[in-house]
This record gives structure tokens, C-alpha cells and sequence, in this order.
């Protein structure tokens, strides 16, 4: 039975009209497409059976199909970070292409890409030189150099750049040529011909084509000329970054421009130059008013003078502005806008001087130790406003960019204003801003070295500790970790340890400015200056724009009394910085004050204080007791008896202090008040031999004279 109906079923498949079965095709290729636009993978042979019979036939899939699925399964690998299996479909679709067309060329391209996102720079490099393809256009060129420079075949990429930059100049050289030369035609032509030579040129011809054309694809993007400029600056931010790892560091500072110039919102060769040192605060201030920035990218402007001022620019120079439309629950922007209240490990605290001709004198050296919105409506006034403007689009409001992303807990902007208040040696609030910053995002290591900065100005050792184990475990290839693990060790005062670790984070990035200084630091808390002097001196040769290295090689320099060279390299420290460091005055006051010019040392001193907010850190203390010292010796007693008192507020437990305090009374004559001061002196810090001998004199000073003398108010005082 079975047979039989199967053979019926066979001999009606062989009658069956050819047209039947090319319907049965049309509606399989249909189904196919169907499967192909929802998602599905079709396969390049299909069987597909007719309904009346058995038979089968292969169902061909179109070369334009199978292309198109292959590339975006390629392109989906690579969004999804599957780059083994990006490579394979790329690498088919190349050999399935005919060698010389531009679907090859794209081909070998698309698979040099995937070669380089697999971090096979050499494999990439190799595929592009193989096809001659190193020049075809601007992709190729960017692809091959970067994958060199990621190889570190140093040499090889500037070579390769260069070659790149040159042969672009000789091609635009002779286009402009040829440019010229029909021009010279064309006159001739006219001239011969009786016509006027004041008919527009083929050379302008050319340019308003080309501005036309300019205008054009404006509206759709990137313009000729501002994609030309983008891949120029890319050139030249490879060949800084080649420049610089090989430690030419004034080539690669002119290269960073350079890119800089050709495209203002290159941020990566803006960062380099700011965060690996490379220009002094004028020079920056200087590039960035040579920059010129489209209308859209102008709060890019402000930001970068916030980076380099290291504060937020003042409302009345801010440039960029966004529109904003304020609705009837958010009339102002404003009102929902809540206001808010380094490098080294441990910057050396500044140098506190007693003279050293007065009894008192001591020297303790350096050691490592209006509103533009408007104010929220009542109901009634929105409803009146609505009233009106009831036909009217919604206001629009102008609002600083940079305003908003100072407001918006931006990271970058907290690490700007967390280094303004380190730098003004407010360790507390700066403390509040960058654990806020940490505790959001712990692997922002950007702000790192300013952390463990504070943290040892702090002194909160279990804290740096956990930072320090943390960063190892999570990211043990990066400098910083090791930067943070010799940090501890420096602040429980182990140098020889911090001096390894520091030195492992210098082995690791060779431009890491922070881990550099505080090498030095790990020779100079063991007084080993030569050293320390080698460790600074290569810092001031890395990072010549770091003010730093000029103000701890000047330290060392006073530290053995050299005070004609500890005062250049404090002035070349100034120039750097530009007058934006309260310790570079102070130690420059210092020179002054031991050259015995006090006033030039008064006004430094002054000049420091002005810098620095009130706030109980040790730096802002002896920068008051220097100059109290300096109004002491120029007999201006009452002024240097408020500061000693100022600084007595700071930290009332301070035995040097007291003992300044004393003497300022005793020089003015006050022999009860200087005793007081002496004896609170003497309970502090006992058997101190400098305040056992103004005891003395205070009393031989008292025996002296009369009892009636010893005893004056402060106004009848002898001065």
C-alpha cells in the first residue's frame, strides 16, 4: 500500500509543469530575503522541496548577500568585542573579493582594522605594507603609523609620518602649480584674443567651487578642510608622542602644538603638554589664545584655561554658552543647581628661620614632613507668564558649559578644584572633594598622586594603606599603583622601601612627573643630597614646565647654605609657575632673610601668605612665624607679636613659638609678658638651652633696672 502510493506520487512529480516549479523557487528566494531581514544566517545551499515531489534543488545565495551578512557579522563581533571572530569573517570576505578592486582595498583594510583592535600592531602593519596600500588615503596612513607606534617601533613611525607629511606638502605644492600655470594660460589666452584680464581666473574659478562645496557638505558634517585638519593633527600628535618616548622632549612640545593648531579640540595633545610638563604657565596661556575654536566648541576654551589656572574661569570671561529652554516646573537652571561649600607624596614643608646671630636663632632645614537667572516663580506668575506667552516658544536661557559641569560632578572638574585648594595648602577641604571623587569611581587614577598627597599631609596611614593594596591588586601594571605603595612607606618613614617602589613606578612610565619628585624626596629625608639632587635634576630635564623640580633642587642648595644658586633656581621656579605657589615665595624669603635684605624678604613672605587660604596646615603656620620674623627685625614688635599670636591659634601647642613670642616682647621692652611666654616655652619642650638662655637675660635684663621699669604697661614700654 505504501508503495503504491509512493509511486503515484513519483510519476505526479514527473508531470508536474515546469512554471510549478519555478514557482516553488520565486517563493523560496522569498522566504529567504524574509529570513535574512529578520536576523537569520542563510546558508549558501538550501534545500528546498517542491510540495507535489521528492525532488531538490540548491538554492544559490547572491555574492551581495553573502558580502552583506559577512560584514555585519564582522562589524557586530567588533561592538561586541569579539575580535578572534571579527578576524575570520573579515579575513573571508577579503579572499572573496577580486585584488585590485575598492571592495578589496576596503577588505584589507577592515581586516588590518580588526588585526589592530586584536592588539596584532605588527600582523597589521605587515597586511597593509604587503597589498601597498601604507598611502592610499588617510585611514591607511593613521592605521599603519599608529599600529607602529604601538609596537613600539619608535623610529619607524616617525619615518613613516614624516614620509607622510612630506609627500602631502610636494602634492599640494603641485597642485598649486598646476593651479598657476593655467591660470598664466588662461591670461595669455585672453590677452591674445583681445579679451579682459580682469575676467575671473581658473584659480578662483576653483576656489569658490571649492568653498561651494565647503558650504555644502558643512551641512552634513565635517568640511574638506576641517577633515584635512583633523588627520594633520593626528600626524603630529603621533609624531609628539613618538618624540617624546624617546625623551626629545622640545620636539615633541613643538609637534603637541602643532596638532593643537591644526585642531583645538585635539584634548589628548592639550593633556600631554599640561599633564606631562611640557610648557610653563605663560606658554600655556599663550597657545590657547593662538588656538582658534568653532562657536560650538568655545566652552573647550574655558576649560582649558580652567586646567591650566587651575580654577574655574571668572563668569565675566566665559566664551561658551549652550541655550536652554526653561519650562514651567524648571524656570531657572540655576535654582536646581546646588551651590557646593600635586605631585609629590609630601611636599616639603617650607623653611622656618630664627636668626642665627640673636639667641634664638634657629634654623630648621627642610625636611620631608550678581545672579544671570531669575528667581523662582509663584504660582500666580506662571500663570500670568503662560497667559502671555501662550503662543510664544519656551524661553531660552544662556548657560556657561563649564558652569554646568562644575555642577554636574564632573571628575575632572573636582580634580581642577581639589589641586587649587592643595595648592593653597587647604588639605581639609581638598581631602572632602577628592574622597567624594574616589568614592564614585575608585580606579579614576588620574587623581591619585593628588590623593596620596593629601593623605600624607594628613597623615592617615590606614587609609594611603588600603589605597595603595587596592590599586596593586586591581591594577598592577600601572605606575600609579607602585607610586601609592611607595607613598605609604615614605609617610611611616621606611625610605629605603619607598625609594624601591618609587623607582618601580618610574621603570614602569618613564613620564610619570609625580613618581620622579618623590624619589627624590625618599635621598633627602636620609640628607642625602647629591642624590637627591641627581633624582630632581632629571625631573627638571623631563618636565620642563614642572616648577617643582626648580623648587626642591633651590632647597637643597639652601639646605648647604648656597644661596646665590638656591636663589636662581627659586626664581626660575617662579617663571614656571608664574607666581601661583605660596612655597616658592616663602623659600625665596628665605634667601632674603639670610642675605639680611628684609624687606625684599617681608615682601616675599607677604606675597606667599596672600596665595594661601587660612587654614590650620603646617605650611600656612610657618609662612606666618617667617614673617613675624621679618617684622621683628625691622622693629615692627606689634606686628610680629599678632602674627606669633595668629600662629599660637593655628597650633597652641607649639614651643617655638612661644619662645618667638617672648622674644618679641622682651625686644619691646615687655620683660612680664616676655617671662610668661619663656616659662610656657620651658613647659612644652624641657631643658630646651635656647630658652634656659633668654630666661637668663630676661632676668639680668630685669635686675637691671628699676622695678617700676620692669613692670611698664605695654603703651610706656621701652623700645
Amino acid at each position: 500500500m505504501s508503495t503504491q502510493k509512493y509511486l503515484d506520487r513519483h510519476l505526479l512529480a514527473d508531470q508536474t509543469p515546469i512554471q510549478s516549479n519555478n514557482q516553488v523557487l520565486s517563493s523560496a528566494n522569498h522566504n529567504h530575503l524574509g529570513a535574512n531581514q529578520m536576523g537569520f544566517t542563510p546558508s549558501v545551499h538550501k534545500m528546498t522541496n517542491n510540495n507535489n515531489g521528492g525532488g531538490s534543488q540548491p538554492d544559490v545565495v547572491g555574492e551581495d548577500q553573502l558580502m552583506g551578512q559577512m560584514r555585519r557579522l564582522m562589524r557586530m563581533n567588533i561592538k561586541n568585542f569579539c575580535y578572534q571572530d571579527a578576524i575570520f569573517y573579515a579575513d573571508k570576505i577579503l579572499h572573496l573579493n577580486q585584488p585590485g578592486t575598492e571592495k578589496f582595498i576596503k577588505a584589507v583594510y577592515d581586516l588590518a582594522h580588526c588585526y589592530f583592535l586584536n592588539q596584532e600592531y605588527l600582523r597589521c602593519v605587515q597586511l597593509i605594507e604587503k597589498f601597498d596600500l601604507a598611502f592610499h588615503n588617510e585611514k591607511f596612513r593613521i592605521l599603519t603609523a599608529q599600529a607602529l607606534f604601538n609596537s613600539q617601533n619608535i623610529n619607524a613611525c616617525i619615518n613613516k609620518v614624516q614620509y607622510q607629511i612630506l609627500g602631502l606638502q610636494i602634492q599640494q605644492s603641485n597642485q598649486m602649480i598646476n593651479v598657476l600655470q593655467k591660470d598664466l594660460v588662461q591670461e595669455n589666452e585672453m590677452l591674445q584674443g583681445g579679451g579682459n584680464i580682469s575676467h575671473i581666473s581658473y584659480s578662483e574659478a576653483k576656489n569658490q567651487d571649492k568653498e561651494e562645496k565647503h558650504s555644502k557638505s558643512s551641512k552634513k558634517g565635517l568640511t574638506p578642510q576641517q577633515k584635512e585638519d583633523y588627520y594633520k593633527s593626528l600626524r603630529f600628535l603621533l609624531l609628539a608622542k613618538s618624540y617624546e618616548s624617546l625623551e626629545n622632549k622640545i620636539q615633541a612640545c613643538s609637534f603637541y602644538q602643532e596638532a593643537l593648531k591644526y585642531n583645538p579640540e585635539n584634548f589628548e595633545a592639550f593633556n600631554r603638554l599640561i599633564s606631562n610638563y611640557l610648557l610653563t604657565k605663560e606658554e600655556k596661556r599663550a597657545l590657547i589664545d593662538e588656538l582658534r575654536f568653532s562657536p560650538e566648541n568655545l566652552w573647550l576654551k574655558d576649560y582649558y584655561y580652567s586646567r591650566i589656572d587651575q580654577s574655574l574661569r571668572s563668569p565675566d570671561k566665559v566664551e561658551g554658552y549652550m541655550a536652554v529652554k526653561s519650562q514651567l516646573n524648571n524656570v531657572s537652571l540655576q535654582n536646581n543647581i546646588g551651590d557646593e561649600s600635586g605631585l609629590s607624596p609630601s611636599r616639603f614643608p617650607p623653611t622656618e628661620y630664627l636668626d642665627n646671630e640673636d639667641p634664638n636663632d634657629t634654623l630648621r632645614n627642610p625636611k620631608i614632613g550678581a545672579n544671570a537667572f531669575s528667581p523662582p516663580l509663584n504660582q500666580h506668575q506662571l500663570a500670568q507668564n503662560m497667559h502671555h506667552n501662550m503662543n510664544q516658544q519656551a524661553l531660552v536661557q544662556e548657560v556657561s558649559v563649564v558652569e554646568v559641569l562644575n555642577h554636574s560632578e564632573s571628575f575632572d572638574f573636582k580634580q581642577i578644584e581639589a589641586e587649587k585648594l592643595f595648592n593653597e595648602q587647604n588639605y581639609i577641604k581638598a581631602y572632602e572633594i577628592v574622597k567624594n571623587v574616589v568614592d564614585s569611581d575608585f580606579y579614576y587614577v588620574s587623581i591619585v598622586p593628588l590623593y596620596c598627597s593629601i593623605l600624607i599631609e594628613l597623615n592617615k596611614v590606614g587609609e594611603l594603606y588600603y589605597l595603595a593594596h587596592k590599586l596593586v591588586s586591581a591594577n598592577p601594571d600601572l605606575a600609579v599603583s607602585w607610586f601609592a605603595v611607595g607613598s605609604y612607606y615614605f609617610l611611616i618613614k621606611k625610605y629605603d622601601l619607598a625609594r624601591k617602589y618609587f623607582n618601580k613606578a618610574n621603570r614602569q612610565d618613564k613620564h610619570f612627573a609625580a613618581s620622579w619628585i618623590a624619589f627624590g624626596h625618599s635621598f633627602a629625608a636620609q640628607d642625602e643630597s647629591d642624590q637627591a639632587m641627581a633624582a630632581y635634576r632629571t625631573a627638571a630635564r623631563l618636565f620642563p614646565g614642572c616648577h617643582l623640580a626648580s623648587l626642591f633642587i633651590g632647597m637643597e642648595y639652601l639646605r648647604t647654605n648656597n644661596l646665590k644658586t638656591a636663589l636662581l633656581s627659586f626664581q626660575e621656579a617662579q617663571r614656571i609657575c608664574y607666581n601661583s605657589d605660596p612655597l616658592v615665595f616663602n623659600e625665596m624669603g628665605v634667601v632674603y632673610y639670610r642675605q639680611k635684605d628684609y624687606e625684599k624678604a617681608n615682601n616675599c613672605f607677604a606675597s606667599s601668605l596672600s596665595l594661601c587660604n587660612e587654614s590650620n596646615s603646617k605650611t600656612y603656620e610657618t609662612i606666618l612665624i617667617n614673617l613675624g620674623h621679618c617684622h621683628r627685625k625691622i622693629k615692627d614688635y606689634d606686628a610680629a607679636i599678632q602674627l606669633y599670636e595668629k600662629c599660637l591659634s593655628l597650633n597652641p601647642k607649639n614651643p617655638s613659638t612661644y619662645t618667638a613670642l617672648g622674644f618679641a616682647y622682651h625686644l619691646k621692652g615687655d620683660f612680664k609678658q616676655a617671662l610668661n611666654c619663656y616659662h610656657k616655652a620651658s613647659f612644652l619642650k624641657n631643658e630646651d638651652p635656647l630658652t634656659e638662655e633668654l630666661v637668663q637675660r630676661a632676668l639680668e635684663d630685669i635686675n637691671s633696672c628699676t622695678i617700676e621699669q620692669a613692670y611698664l604697661s605695654d603703651d610706656q614700654a621701652i623700645r
